[in-house]
């Protein structure tokens, strides 16, 4: 009986503690962490401390991974950086074997902005601090950290109020996080001891710390998108794309909400003569410029005004409260008024005008895309009323609009089609009777007829078609002009040829023209190129370029229209000019049984103690022929002589035409 008592005894000892270890085996496997009690005072026992002390480490694990689990899942949902770190601290403090959790982070890798989110593990949310820091103090900071054990008394000096944002603890363990391999932040255990010898704790730091890193990237990265997609990268203004939104957006309130008190204005701003600051000076201070440009802009208006850019040279700026037309008026005057004083860009002081068009919701436009396609031609109308000023829309731009839009579209099947062409306008040589022609383009429009070129030249000009049109006319010119020369035989003097400023300064401009001489066998000498002043304007320096490139060539090169520009005479002496023509509206001055015009004789006397020749044109009346012939001028043409010619009519009027003998009465 004692035997059997002492055994039953020995067994319950024994499989009482193994059915509590299976229990809580079981419970485990549940994830359900619940302390066994053996009390053996024997090996099972320690086995029975052994177990519980597992399942709490086990459970703890559990936590951490459930909880950074759980900050995976609510990262893809947070907005910003700082709510990432508010949310991190809260779901993670009460997982850590310490007295404090503190979380700091840099705004970007860049930026010299610390936020530090720090607080005992018995708050309910952490307290959140920023702190400035130079580059210099990320580096004592990042060097602090390395320490071990790492203690608040060895934080270096001159971190400002840096330390006094860690907390109360003295001691702490740290793990730093890096982007681009550079330092950007750190997660810290505050705590009494000098050594924090939790494992779990250490996991939960480095597991945080590389959560962070990948949320500070994928922000960083959204963010980067967010600024390229609604932000000039030049001048960090607001672009196109986010204004219409913005824009968007408030007509949609106001629709909802029906007010109908104020007016929404847009403006399109166009730079004058950009384009000479990039040529004359360099795309780095071209950029300097519209960097200034934006600052003037956004320092003079109103807070509540979005000025964006376009791209390019162009601003938009965004009225949203417009009561009344003084309003308005007032705005558009103190943005012109900008640019009455120079940009100083060091060690520049440039002048840069600037022109608008205006078109205001509702009265000009029911939607956002009328409204700003309305600004644009009010824009462009403004610019072809002059520089330095502005246009209200009116809807009669419309139809001015359309039509371009038609003749641009018909221009580009007009070489197909066998409908632009040229006329040949009479040179007369008023020395060696030998006559010339100047080349004008015409369009013989399939509905509207014969066009003129003040109609279709901008046209050309503005768009791509002036690459086609480049291509396709020396071919054509000089395949009349061979056939004039060799076939028809006839004492030409030479073929002058408007250039545009546009076609100039096109990359293939020379390369297409030479080839067009070599494929015709033209003598490149019987070739002038007539170029208006403006094109020197807009772009002296590549301007200077091609011409020079085209003097080796051996043509020569005419300044058409001279005496009309604002720097005729420093053109001349720096360019490789040969002739000079006298424009028009000087010409029409020279009245019959007068003196000579005093400007006609100056361009003369000019030309002569230059070396330049001259040609006038649009003579008109038979004493003009008479006088500009006695006073010397070499080559006349004008409808005195002869109106333009289509090329079939060009050989009969050579052969037939007659040069008047001088008249001895006419005195210079």
């Amino acid at each position: 009986v004692v035997i059997s008592l002492v055994a039953v005894h020995q067994i319950r000892r024994l499989l009482v503690p193994l059915a509590q270890l299976k229990r809580g085996a079981d419970e485990v496997s549940r994830q359900q962490f619940t302390p066994i009690a053996i009390e053996s005072q024997d090996e099972l026992e320690d086995v029975g401390h052994a177990f519980n002390n597992m399942t709490r480490r086990i459970s703890r694990q559990f936590q951490l991974l459930d909880s950074l689990a759980e900050l995976d899942r609510q990262i893809l949902s947070a907005e910003n950086m700082t709510d990432i770190a508010s949310l991190a601290w809260t779901r993670l403090h009460s997982a850590i074997q310490g007295d404090s959790l503190l979380i700091a982070f840099l705004e970007n890798p860049y930026h010299p902005t610390l936020h530090i989110f720090q607080g005992s593990v018995h708050q309910a949310g952490p307290d959140h601090s920023a702190v400035e820091l130079g580059e210099d103090r990320v580096t004592k900071i990042q060097n602090w950290l390395h320490l071990s054990p790492l203690t608040k008394s060895q934080a270096p000096a001159g971190l400002g109020n840096f330390v006094d944002t860690l907390g109360e603890s003295p001691h702490f363990t740290a793990v730093s996080f890096l982007l681009d391999s550079r330092w950007c932040g750190f997660v810290a255990v505050g705590h009494e001891q000098e050594i924090l010898n939790s494992e779990d704790s250490r996991a939960l730091l480095q597991g945080l710390a590389e959560r962070l890193a990948v949320s500070l990237s994928v922000q960083l990265k959204s963010q980067t998108l967010y600024q390229q997609a609604n932000f000039d990268k030049l001048t960090g203004l607001p672009n196109e794309f986010f204004l219409r939104q913005q824009l968007s957006q408030l007509i949609k309130s106001r629709e909802s909400t029906r007010s109908g008190d104020t007016n929404l204005a847009v403006l399109y701003l166009d730079l004058d003569n950009f384009q000479q600051v990039n040529d004359s000076l360099g795309h780095p201070v071209g950029d300097k410029l519209l960097i200034e440009v934006g600052l003037r802009l956004k320092s003079s208006l109103d807070s509540s005004v979005t000025i964006a850019r376009q791209g390019g040279d162009e601003f938009i700026i965004a009225i949203p409260e417009v009561r009344d037309q003084a309003q308005l008026e007032e705005t558009i005057n103190r943005i012109l008024g900008l640019f009455q004083e120079p940009v100083r860009v060091e060690p520049h002081h440039i002048y840069v005008g600037a022109s608008l068009g205006v078109a205001r919701y509702p009265q000009d436009a029911q939607d956002l895309d009328h409204l700003f396609m309305n600004a644009d031609t009010a824009l462009y109308v403004a610019k072809k009323r002059g520089k330095v000023s502005y246009c209200l829309y009116d809807s009669s731009f419309n139809q001015l609009a359309l039509e371009r839009m038609q003749l641009e579209n018909a221009l580009w099947k007009s070489i197909e089609h066998n409908e632009l062409m040229f006329h040949f306008q009479p040179l007369v040589n008023t020395h060696s009777g030998l006559i010339g022609f100047e080349a004008l383009i015409r369009w013989l429009h399939p509905e509207r007829g014969m066009l003129s070129p003040v109609l279709f030249t901008p046209i050309i000009e503005d768009t791509g078609f002036i690459i086609e049109l480049n291509r396709w006319m020396f071919r054509n010119l000089f395949a009349q002009f061979s056939h004039w020369l060799r076939q028809d035989q006839l004492p030409l003097d030479k073929l002058a040829i408007n250039i545009s400023p546009v076609q100039l300064l096109l990359p293939d401009f020379i390369p297409e023209f030479s080839g067009a001489l070599e494929a015709f066998r033209i003598p490149a000498e019987m070739i002038e190129l007539e170029i208006t002043e403006s094109v020197l304007l807009d772009n002296i320096y590549q301007a200077e370029e091609q011409l020079v490139a085209l003097r080796e060539l051996g043509v020569s090169l005419a300044l058409d229209d001279f005496g009309t520009g604002y720097s005729s005479l420093s053109y001349l002496q720096k360019l490789p000019f040969d002739r000079v023509k006298i424009d028009r509206s000087f010409v029409s001055s020279i009245k019959e049984k007068l003196p000579p015009p005093p400007l006609v004789l100056t361009i003369l006397s000019m030309a002569a103690g230059m070396g330049l020749k001259c040609t006038a044109e649009g003579i008109e009346e038979k004493h003009q022929f008479r006088l500009l012939r006695a006073l010397g001028c070499e080559v006349l043409q004008g409808y005195y002589i002869s109106r333009p010619l289509p090329a079939d009519q060009c050989a009969q009027f050579i052969r037939q035409y007659e040069l008047p003998p001088e008249d001895v009465r006419v005195r210079p």
